[in-house]
């Protein structure tokens, strides 16, 4: 049986810690331990959401507050790909939220960007949270450069936090090479354009990134971890690693990580498929991204039609960047720098696009080069 400890979330929503005997993926039976207490076992603290009697059952909710109807919600293209279900979802929490996120985003906030498209995301990931599995959970997030996935996991993180579960978010860039390790690595391939610079697959240390995971995945309260940065800004532009000092501390317990990147979910592909010479080191690097997906509960995929408009996206980041006083890349050496990730785009989107990558549950989400979900 549970051990019921009530308590109140930060929205005056009941919420408990509990004292139970769980089962993870190995189908061991093992204890998990409220909020502020140990993994015990590592495995997942379950939240119980309470039941509020009605003809329907679940969260008899409160809707004065949307300032969008429920149905028009509930027919959104992400809330349908989600698979929610309107009748069990908190719309007082969906209000209480999109209040929140509107202050944050201020006069970018629209209905469609809150409501159709970060909200649906979220709740699809608390319902992958409630999925059994051994401690916090872990998902991948794909997006082209310049698509919104920093902004997007920022606010998802946010929320996360007003729910009082620690969010840790990690990214691709957390990860590259120092920049020893970057001219090592050009003087090995010389030659190659796509390894030049840091970005693709091979300036990544994957080792460092999986290590990292499962640091922050095993951590108990009490404990901490560190996740190295990146100083994109060191040697003139060309990056290293941050110095320790800058690196993101973590504490545990941890309830849900996100890994994002622009090249996450992409898959090598048979030798004889390879359209661009360059890209042979970099499929072969790519062969051990697997073991960082191993570790993903599930994947968002946020998709394009066409991977070029990531051309259009980093000129409104430089032209965003110049017009605040700070120096930015002329159109030529933006045009050069976005040449050297197109050849990956157009050799690893179709699979991504068209095939499962984990094999917990994936959402996959289109957006338009407004980055409005389609």
């Amino acid at each position: 049986g549970e051990v019921v400890r009530p308590g109140r979330d930060a929205f005056g929503f009941a919420s408990v810690g509990l004292g139970v005997a769980g089962r993870g993926h190995s189908g061991d039976v093992c204890s998990v331990a409220g909020r502020g207490g140990s993994w015990a076992g590592r495995c997942v603290e379950r939240r119980v959401r309470p039941a509020v009697v009605g003809p329907r059952g679940l969260w008899r909710m409160k809707t004065a507050d949307l300032p969008v109807s429920v149905a028009e919600i509930a027919a959104s293209t992400v809330f349908k790909k989600a698979k929610l279900e309107a009748e069990n979802q908190r719309w007082d929490l969906w209000a209480r939220l999109g209040e929140e996120l509107y202050k944050r985003l201020g006069a970018e906030a629209t209905v469609e960007r809150v409501y159709f498209y970060y909200l649906p995301i979220f709740f699809w990931m608390e319902k992958v949270m409630d999925m059994p599995r051994e401690g916090p959970c872990i998902v991948g997030v794909s997006c082209p450069q310049g698509g919104g996935k920093t902004t997007l996991t920022s606010f998802l993180k946010i929320c996360f936090e007003l729910l009082d579960q620690t969010c840790v978010i990690a990214s691709t860039d957390d990860f590259y090479l120092t920049r020893k390790g970057q001219q090592q690595l050009a003087e090995k391939h010389s030659g190659n354009r796509l390894l030049e610079l840091r970005g693709n697959p091979g300036t990544i240390d994957v080792d460092l990134a999986a290590r990292t995971i499962d640091a922050v995945q095993s951590l108990r309260a009490g404990e901490e971890t560190l996740i190295t940065r990146y100083d994109k800004s060191a040697f003139s532009g060309l990056g290293d690693r941050a110095p320790e000092s800058e690196f993101c501390k973590v504490e545990g317990p941890v309830d849900i990580i996100l890994f994002e990147g622009w090249c996450v979910g992409f898959r090598p592909v048979a030798e004889d498929a390879i359209v661009d010479r360059d890209l042979e080191q970099v499929n072969g690097y790519l062969k051990t991204f697997q073991t960082v997906y191993d570790k993903f509960d599930s994947l968002l995929v946020i998709e394009v039609d066409d991977p070029s408009v990531v051309y259009r996206w980093r000129q409104e980041a430089e032209d965003k960047m110049k017009a605040s006083g700070k120096p930015g890349m002329s159109e030529e050496q933006l045009k050069d720098f976005v040449d050297r990730y197109m050849p990956s785009y157009e050799q690893y989107l179709p699979g991504l696009y068209g095939g499962k990558v984990v094999e917990g549950p994936e959402l996959r989400v289109k957006i338009s080069p407004q980055r409005k979900p389609v």
